[in-house]
């Protein structure tokens, strides 16, 4: 009786998992009308993936829902969500805060691609351990600077670098992230005070007249530009907080 009352018991248990996974499934199925087939492989490549990773349907799923809103349902989802899982895992995080990274990089730099994604969630599961910050913050704050740093031509290695960097010494993410805003838009559209420490630099002036912050991030890196324009602040005898406003 006691053996039995343990199968029912977990029968029951598989049949639960069966209709929260079923369940889940749905709730992805609405995000891809009309795309039965791809759905159909899709919960083929989950279920295996659960096998051989060791995680829960429930966490792969949810990881897929959040590739497929921010991505939509294509030939990488699986992969997309299998590197998601993977980094959310890693970092302490959940799959939505990986995909929050992938997405905000991927999308910002115009590249989306699983060799995008890996190196997205490698350089934030860098930053986390390198600096003194968290996916989900991480996630956040990256979504404001990001932009700013396409435009002025920033390679993806230096943007993560400063920012480990950063909150390491100044304070906290959402403080850095902040911080770290207006240094880059000071850089794309100088005025005052920086435009002068930037002209006080070594670099060739622009039509107008005027060393961009664009130009100089081009032709030094993020890094050394900013240790350019404190140079020249120093030697001009601006203080630094007057030229990145």
């Amino acid at each position: 009786v006691g053996a039995l009352a343990g199968m029912a018991v977990t029968f029951g248990i598989a049949v639960h998992k069966l209709s929260q996974f079923d369940k889940e499934m749905r709730n992805i199925a609405t995000l891809m009308p009309g795309q039965t087939a791809e759905l159909a492989g899709m919960t083929d490549q989950i279920e295996k993936l659960a096998i051989t990773t060791g995680s829960s349907t429930s966490e792969l799923t949810d990881g897929m829902y959040n590739v497929v809103s921010a991505f939509g349902a294509g030939a990488e989802s699986v992969d997309f969500m299998r590197i998601a899982n993977e980094a959310a895992v890693a970092g302490l995080a959940t799959s939505k805060d990986a995909v929050d990274i992938m997405s905000a990089t991927m999308k910002g730099y115009g590249i989306v691609t699983v060799e995008a994604a890996e190196k997205a969630t490698d350089l934030a599961f860098t930053t986390v351990r390198l600096g003194q910050t968290t996916f989900p913050e991480l996630a956040r704050g990256m979504r404001k600077v990001i932009p700013l740093a396409v435009e002025l031509g920033v390679e993806q290695e230096e943007l993560y670098g400063v920012m480990a960097t950063l909150t390491g010494v100044t304070g906290d993410t959402l403080r850095v992230s902040t911080q770290y805003v207006g240094m880059l838009k000071s850089m794309m559209k100088p005025q005052g005070k920086m435009q002068e420490a930037l002209n006080n630099t070594n670099m060739a002036l622009d039509k107008g007249g005027n060393v961009t912050g664009k130009a100089i991030i081009k032709s030094m890196g993020l890094v050394e530009s900013f240790k350019a324009v404190k140079e020249s602040a120093d030697e001009l005898g601006i203080p630094l907080q007057e030229a990145f406003v």
